[in-house]
């Protein structure tokens, strides 16, 4: 992602070399300052969620609620009803199928030691799953 935008940028603004600053390159002053930007903004989230952590979480949550009634989440009921099936699509029982789907795929393309690499930890995981 950051290779990307560095490229973007040096494209855009036709530079090769910082002038100032001959042994340096272009896009990697460009990546240091995006790299230096995203820990200064990690760093200002982390302030934020330290001093009051449920704070945070109850703003973002309560933001997509109705604020009438923060049992109904905003928006439509066809979209209640298709967040509530993703969100249901981590159970155990999925994971078991889709396990077998592809397993099944993999072996039927005749690629030997994929399905055993994705077959064990599957099984492992459903294994340790609580009940």
């Amino acid at each position: 992602m950051v290779s990307w935008v560095v490229r973007m940028v040096s494209r855009r603004l036709n530079i090769r070399r910082v002038p100032f600053l001959p042994a340096v390159e272009a896009g990697t002053l460009i990546a240091i300052v995006i790299i230096a930007g995203g820990v200064l903004l990690f760093s200002e989230l982390v302030e934020m969620v330290r001093d009051e952590p449920h704070a945070f979480d109850q703003a973002v949550l309560l933001a997509f609620r109705n604020p009438a009634d923060v049992s109904d989440p905003i928006g439509p009921a066809w979209l209640e009803i298709i967040f509530r099936d993703i969100t249901s699509l981590g159970g155990a029982a999925v994971l078991a199928l889709m396990t077998v789907a592809v397993t099944g795929f993999l072996l039927s393309i005749a690629s030997a030691p994929r399905p055993v690499l994705l077959l064990r930890p599957s099984v492992a995981l459903l294994c340790s799953a609580p009940s």
